[in-house]
């Protein structure tokens, strides 16, 4: 008995929408005192560096990883007020703070990000574009199973 050619069209999305050996694709750049402008806010995803599979080192071991996480920092130093931002992935959340914390053994003043779809380190915050193509992806596949018409 032949396979439905409807199931094709799913199976063939699929690849598209679940990827577990891949990491996040994230931008990346580092901005001190203006260093690169386009690294700063507001960010156009047209002036950024747009890393595919980010990977990311892990201490005690050798080579990459792939990244869970899209992240972005930016704050002033406690000593001048000099601006400081960094887009890039990471391995392990940061959460979504902020305060004080330490990049590069300087000390800083401002806010830490993380997010976990794909350039969702582009801007203040996460637009979650990526949850809605999935679940448009989810809702086709159902329609093609089930064969059900919305009309």
């Amino acid at each position: 008995m032949p396979i439905p050619s409807r199931l094709f069209v799913p199976l063939i999305l699929f690849p598209v929408i679940w990827n577990p050996a891949g990491g996040l694709d994230c931008f990346e750049c580092f901005s001190f005192n203006n260093s690169d402008p386009s690294c700063g806010d507001p960010f156009h995803p047209a002036y950024g560096v747009y890393s595919k599979n980010c990977l990311q080192g892990k201490k005690g071991h050798v080579g990459g990883f792939p990244s869970k996480y899209c992240i972005k920092l930016i704050g002033e130093t406690y000593k001048d007020n000099i601006e400081m931002v960094y887009r890039g992935c990471s391995l392990d959340t940061l959460n979504n703070v902020c305060g004080d914390f330490r990049f590069e053994d300087v000390k800083y003043h401002g806010c830490i990000t993380s997010c976990s779809e794909n350039g969702c380190n582009h801007g203040v915050e996460s637009r979650g574009d990526a949850h809605a193509y999935f679940y448009v992806n989810v809702m086709l596949f159902l329609i093609y199973i089930t064969d059900t018409k919305l009309y």
